[in-house]
């Protein structure tokens, strides 16, 4: 019996780490043509770099922490560069990068509905 409950536990044990979010193939008008996984920092963070064509291309990173409690507290700690549009989904955290705001701001408008 302490086997099977042992057993039982290792296998709950292993299904306790959190899923992979991946950004959708196409985002309103923009079409995904790379993704690239970041090597691992040694923190637990996976991160991926995203690169978006459309009306103007779109590079994005994704920070994903083990719970959105982390990733929220990552985002207020986030020093805002020129050309980003940073958010916070969930367990990720999401920072496009472009030469025009106007349409980062498209660009997250539509995005941030697709990940809930």
């Amino acid at each position: 019996m302490r086997i099977y409950l042992l057993l039982l536990f290792l296998g709950l044990m292993g299904c306790s780490g959190h899923q992979e979010i991946l950004l959708p193939q196409v985002v309103g008008e923009w079409k995904q043509v790379s993704v690239e996984l970041v090597p691992d920092s040694g923190d637990g963070v996976i991160t991926r770099d995203y690169r978006y064509e459309g009306s103007a291309a779109v590079s994005v990173t994704t920070h994903q922490y083990k719970s959105g409690t982390v990733a929220f507290e990552k985002f207020q700690q986030w020093k805002v560069e020129p050309n980003t549009l940073p958010f916070h989904q969930g367990s990720l955290l999401i920072v496009p990068k472009g030469e025009d705001r106007e349409v980062l701001r498209r660009f997250s408008d539509v995005l941030q509905p697709m990940l809930r």
